[in-house]
C-alpha cells in the first residue's frame, strides 16, 4: 500500500491590524498576553528582557527562560498525512511542530577537519535521511511521517542564540521547505517579518544562525571531541505534550549510531602509482549519543557530554584535565584543557556565549556531569557510547 504525503498547510488567522500612533483618544487594537508566547509575538527584545528580569525569584526566572526557548521553537500548523486511507487527506489535523535535537559527540582515530554544519539534502544522502527519520520516529514513538530531518550543527555556534533568533530561524526554515516544494507551512504567529526574500531550495538553512565569517571546519581528534546537534522538526497533536524519547534498551540509539558512523567516516591517502589508483586508509569515528529532545535541553546535554568526555579521556591517557567556568554579566565562558606531563596542551575546548536566555540549571547541569566524569573517569548520562554498543 503506497504512502502519500500532503503538504503542510498553515494554521492561519487574520493578520493583526496596523496600529496607528497611540494617543489618548485611540483605543488599543491589539493586545498581547503577558506570557512567553504572547510577548514573543511582539518581536521586541527589550520586552523579553523585562519579562525575565521582572521574575520574583530564581525559580520563576528559570521557568520563564525555558518557556521562551520552548515557544520560540514551536508553531502550530495543519498536517495531512495519509498512511492507510484518504480520510486524513480531506480532514487534516492541527498539530504542533517543534524543533528537536539529538546530541552527538564525535572523536576520530587521528586528527581531521570536519564540517561545522551540514544537511542531508544532497542526492546521495536522501536514503540516509529517510532512515534517520524512521529511527528518530521510533525513538520518540511518533509516526514516521511526523519527523522531518533538518541537519546538524556544531553546538558552539548556537549556544547563545536568543529566542527571537530561534523564532526567525523557524520561519525561514518553513519558507525554505516551501521553496523546495517539500511542504506548505506557515507559523501561526501574530506578526509578519519585514522580508521580501524567500529562500531558494539551495540556500544554506543555517545562514540565519551562522555568520559568513564563521569557520566552516572544526578540528576533531582522539582527545578532541566535537559536539553536534542533529536537528529535526517533529509533529505532535496540539492537545498533547511534546513526545519524549523512550528507548530503555538503546535499540534505536544503536541504529542511529550505526547510521552516523557512515556519515562521519573519513579517509586519508597512503600513496599509489597514480592519482586514480591512490589507496585510501579509513579514519573511523568514535561516537556518543545523548537523548533526542527539545533543542534547548539538547544544547545543554551536548555541552556537558563534550566536556565530560574530555575528563574521561584524561583519566584513560594519564593527562591532566582542567575546567574553568567564568561569568561576566550574562556572558558565560567554559575553558577545558588536556595537558600531558610536560604541561603541553593536548586538546582544548572553549565556549563563550550570552547566557542570559539559558536557565540557571544549564550551568549546574554541566558542572555536575563534568565533576562526575572527573571523579569516576566515566561519562555518565548519555544514552549510548561505543562501549555500550
Amino acid at each position: 500500500m503506497s504512502t502519500s504525503k500532503k503538504p503542510l498547510r498553515p494554521f492561519t488567522q487574520n493578520p493583526p491590524p496596523t496600529n496607528p500612533v497611540p494617543d489618548s483618544d485611540t483605543p488599543e487594537l491589539l493586545r498581547y498576553a503577558h506570557n512567553a508566547q504572547g510577548l514573543l509575538c511582539k518581536r521586541d527584545p527589550q520586552t523579553l528582557c523585562r519579562f525575565i528580569l521582572e521574575s520574583v525569584d530564581e525559580t520563576q526566572q528559570s521557568r520563564r527562560q525555558t518557556e521562551l526557548l520552548e515557544h520560540s521553537t514551536t508553531n502550530m500548523v495543519t498536517w495531512s498525512h495519509s498512511a492507510s486511507n484518504d480520510y486524513a487527506t480531506h480532514f487534516p489535523r492541527v498539530v504542533q511542530m517543534g524543533l528537536f535535537s539529538w546530541p552527538l559527540t564525535v572523536c576520530m582515530q587521528e586528527p581531521v577537519h570536519i564540517k561545522n554544519w551540514f544537511t542531508f539534502d544532497d542526492q546521495g544522502s536522501l536514503p540516509l535521511k529517510a532512515e534517520l527519520a524512521r529511527t528518530w520516529a521510533k525513538a520518540l514513538g511518533v509516526p514516521h511521517g511526523d519527523v522531518l530531518i533538518h541537519g546538524a550543527i556544531n553546538t558552539h555556534l548556537v549556544a547563545g542564540v536568543s529566542p527571537l533568533t530561534w523564532q526567525s530561524f523557524m520561519r525561514k526554515s518553513y519558507q525554505r521547505m516551501n521553496a523546495a516544494g517539500a511542504s506548505q507551512v506557515e507559523p501561526a504567529l501574530a506578526f509578519q517579518e519585514n522580508s521580501d526574500h524567500t529562500p531558494a531550495p539551495h540556500d544554506d538553512p543555517w545562514n540565519l544562525l551562522v555568520s559568513p565569517e564563521t569557520p566552516q571546519m572544526a578540528l576533531v581528534g582522539p582527545n578532541q571531541p566535537v559536539a553536534f546537534l542533529l536537528t529535526a522538526f517533529v509533529l505532535w497533536d496540539y492537545q498533547k505534550p511534546p513526545p519524549v524519547a523512550l528507548d530503555p534498551e538503546c535499540d534505536f540509539a544503536r541504529r542511529m549510531q550505526s547510521l552516523l558512523q557512515a556519515r562521519f567516516l573519513h579517509s586519508r591517502a597512503c600513496g599509489g602509482t597514480s592519482v586514480a589508483m591512490e589507496a585510501r586508509i579509513p579514519i573511523y569515528p568514535e561516537l556518543r549519543l545523548g537523548q533526542p529532545q527539545r533543542m534547548h535541553h539538547a544544547m545543554t546535554q551536548s555541552q556537558w557530554m563534550q566536556l565530560a568526555w574530555m575528563a574521561e579521556r584524561a583519566r584513560k591517557t594519564d593527562c591532566s584535565f582542567s575546567l574553568v567556568h567564568r561569568q561576566t554579566g550574562s556572558i558565560v565562558g567554559w575553558s577545558a584543557q588536556l595537558t600531558n606531563d610536560e604541561q603541553e596542551e593536548c586538546a582544548s575546548v572553549d565556549y563563550c556565549y550570552d547566557g542570559f536566555w539559558r536557565p540557571i540549571e544549564h550551568v549546574r547541569c554541566i558542572e555536575q556531569h563534568v565533576g562526575l566524569a572527573q571523579g569516576t573517569g566515566q561519562m555518565r548520562g548519555a544514552i549510548l557510547d561505543d562501549g555500550a554498543a
